[in-house]
């Protein structure tokens, strides 16, 4: 098959994935199996793999827990997760029979509405027998699958950084739910490479990445939001928990821009990066811009009066990774100058429960009270609140979805409440929020509070 070199510097990044060979000496192969489980399910609650009556660690979207031994012989294996009354269920439920040194990474992919349960079986036999050698080399074995059920079918290769694409060992082609033959390699420092069906030119490269256990290493292609090239991600799974996300070195980033700064009619935002890259938004007041795509990097960020073109800070420097998506808030301090913070959206969707960002921007404030009030509950019986919301302090606090008034109070000392803003709050298009307060003297007690996802 005929490739064009495709030599790309990795910006000097050196990406390292720790392997767990601690784990494989657990227990005599002959006596055992192995079983490890990954969550791709983007918008899915927290899993837990389950064999038999053992529910083990919970995991999140683009988390796993660690490889264990198991007793061969028949079981049974599903997956829970919660509903949306944040109740236990279960689902793909199935019998199984563990074969003597058999390796299984089960995958829950797909939407978490209809979910896919993957068992990726994989055997160590090869690369221990290289491994049992008495030359000074060691192996490690890579595959990899293909978990993401948007994506088309991709080409997956795995080489040298200094022999370019068009020397890279071919892994195999892998569509939604499918696995590439194992190979085994020597340990050390390698690049993945990612290419369309039919196509011979790579779209996705990552880092240099040190595959460097004597150990299992599993790519897992799975959904990638915001930024994200091709909307996927490269995971790679070793035997521990731990996961490396390995991203396209050319991946994009996005900006936006929120002018919570009350004494200008509308800002100008000026983001200049250092190889020459530059972007420029206006925004109104009280207003958020859309997200702007632009290149990886380090970027000077100068804010001005759109009208009279006077320079309102110039000192910022935000830094954009591969596929980050930032926001920058602007925000008047105790003196009505104008400041600015930066906050980074994950942009994963969620299907119950939604994570609610909170940045208080109003100088001046401190020990400020919110409560997530529903239709049948006083701010008194309120379930869900945050204290100590103090001057430019960011909090957290997780909502299941439902229809709430959102009240912010300032409590004094005898107890009296003081009202600083009250709004409503839908948690939908399965996206969550961010929560920033700002002084605004045309509010009726003073305070906006803009909610945005």
């Amino acid at each position: 098959m005929k490739r064009t070199k495709n030599l790309i510097l990795a910006m000097g990044v050196m990406l390292s994935v720790v392997g767990c060979s601690d784990s494989d000496k657990e227990e005599p192969k002959k006596q055992v199996a192995y079983v490890q489980y990954y969550n791709a399910s983007p918008d899915s609650t927290s899993t837990n793999l389950v064999l038999k009556s053992k529910k083990y660690t919970s995991v999140n979207f683009g988390q796993a827990i660690q490889r264990f031994a198991v007793t061969t012989g028949s079981n049974e294996v599903s997956v829970t997760g919660k509903n949306a009354e944040n109740k236990d269920v279960s689902f793909h439920k199935q019998d199984v029979t563990f074969a003597a040194g058999d390796n299984h990474l089960y995958v829950l992919a797909g939407d978490y509405a209809k979910t896919d349960f993957v068992d990726i079986k994989f055997t160590t036999d090869k690369l221990d027998k290289e491994n049992d050698n008495q030359d000074k080399k060691t192996y490690m074995q890579v595959l990899a699958a293909h978990v993401s059920k948007s994506t088309a079918k991709l080409g997956i290769y795995i080489g040298k950084k200094e022999d370019g694409f068009s020397s890279a060992k071919f892994l195999g082609q892998a569509e939604y739910k499918g696995v590439t033959e194992s190979q085994i390699l020597a340990t050390g420092k390698y690049v993945v490479y990612l290419t369309k069906a039919g196509s011979n030119e790579p779209f996705y490269t990552t880092a240099e990445v040190n595959l460097n256990a004597k150990t299992v290493y599993k790519l897992l292609i799975r959904p990638g939001f915001g930024a994200a090239t091709e909307g996927i991600k490269l995971d790679a799974v070793s035997g521990g928990k731990s996961v490396s996300s390995l991203p396209d070195i050319n991946e994009k980033v996005q900006f936006r821009v929120y002018n919570g700064f009350e004494e200008t009619d509308k800002v100008k935002a000026e983001l200049k990066g250092k190889s020459g890259e530059s972007h420029e938004v206006e925004v109104a007041r009280w207003a958020i811009s859309s997200f702007t795509p632009a290149k990886f990097g380090d970027y000077d960020v100068e804010i001005s009066d759109a009208a009279t073109g006077n320079t309102l800070l110039n000192n910022l420097l935000v830094t954009y990774n591969q596929s980050d998506s930032k926001s920058i808030l602007l925000y008047p301090d105790a003196e009505d100058k104008l400041k600015a913070t930066v906050i980074e959206h994950s942009l994963t969707p969620r299907s119950y429960q939604y994570s609610i960002q909170l940045l208080n921007l109003a100088a001046g404030t401190k020990g400020l009270e919110v409560y997530f009030v529903r239709g049948n509950e006083t701010v008194e019986t309120a379930k869900y609140k945050v204290t100590k919301w103090d001057f430019t302090k960011n909090l957290s606090i997780t909502l299941p979805r439902d229809s709430y008034t959102v009240t912010v109070i300032k409590r004094e000392n005898d107890n009296t409440l003081n009202l600083l803003h009250r709004q409503a709050l839908q948690l939908k298009d399965n996206l969550d929020f961010t929560l920033v307060l700002t002084p605004d003297e045309s509010q009726t007690w003073g305070y906006r509070l803009v909610a945005f996802q």
